[in-house]
């Protein structure tokens, strides 16, 4: 985190994204430090997301079990590589078959603002 507002980075436009294993981990250290509360304090299950230092955790099925992303939005972009385009098959009889397809490329505009840590303990 402080490498990304070092670089110029606005802490509310930051986000977490991990793995599911890495949430489930992080919900577990949260479980673990509500059981020091009183009955009072606590609520069943999760009231709100995750979040570390009021930055919110996205977790992707996708990504690699042992990493965690930190990325600025104000300089992440997603940008059209090819528009969609209809990209025709062969014909069969009196029909023709196609598909649409489009390209799209994420860059940013600040890489020092993204941080990723790799090997991270998956247990």
């Amino acid at each position: 985190i402080r490498q990304a507002v070092t670089e110029g980075a606005n802490k509310s436009n930051l986000i977490f994204i991990t793995s599911l294993v890495q949430g489930d981990m992080m919900r577990g250290k949260f479980d673990d430090s509500r059981r020091l509360l009183t009955s009072k304090d606590t609520d069943f299950g999760f009231s709100t997301d995750l979040f570390v230092d009021g930055i919110p955790i996205f977790e992707d099925q996708d990504c690699n079990t042992d990493d965690w992303f930190l990325i600025d939005l104000e300089t992440h972009r997603v940008g059209i590589w090819i528009p969609p385009t209809i990209e025709k098959l062969g014909k069969s009889a009196d029909s023709e078959d196609a598909f649409i397809k489009t390209y799209l490329a994420t860059y940013n505009r600040g890489p020092r603002r993204m941080v990723q840590i790799y090997g991270a303990a998956t247990s």
